[in-house]
């Protein structure tokens, strides 16, 4: 109010309009990433703590989160650069690894314990992600590892 008063003529007014519209613009787009990242990282979580859950969908998610599961399926694309399915999957393979790499449990077992019901789909996305099979990525730490431990499905 103070920059708009001191203004002499319609001139001096119209730059001080456009100068605190810009500045309104600038908070606001501000305000929005701060809130954006914010959403991204409650996402990224709940994705984190539930990766285990077979059921887990966009559907649940956005449920748990209030929102339209159309518009989170955007906002997440939008904001990691990858559609949600292939993230989860990405979270549950490196789990998965974890697993295969630290324990003699099977793969089968694995696949359950990282949120896949069906060992084969759990071995095809494995191989997608991966390169290789589970029981190959398994065979392969066998070779690298100091101690050799062998594991039987």
């Amino acid at each position: 109010v103070k920059e708009i008063t001191s203004c002499n003529n319609i001139e001096d007014m119209n730059a001080t309009l456009k100068y605190i519209f810009n500045k309104i613009c600038e908070y606001i787009q501000q305000n929005k990433k701060s809130n954006n990242e914010l959403l991204k990282k409650e996402i990224i979580s709940f994705i984190n703590e539930n990766y285990k859950n077979n059921a887990l969908s966009l559907t649940l998610i956005a449920d748990s989160l209030r929102m339209n599961p159309s518009y989170l399926s955007y906002f997440f694309k939008e904001q990691t650069g990858e559609n949600f399915i292939d993230y989860l999957n990405k979270v549950r393979i490196e789990k998965a690894k974890e697993l295969l790499k630290n324990s003699c449990i099977s793969i089968s077992e694995i696949a359950s314990q990282v949120g896949y019901s069906n060992a084969g789909y759990f071995n095809r996305i494995f191989k997608k992600i991966v390169g290789i099979t589970p029981g190959q990525y398994r065979s392969s730490l066998d070779h690298v590892m100091s101690v050799e431990v062998k594991c039987y499905n």
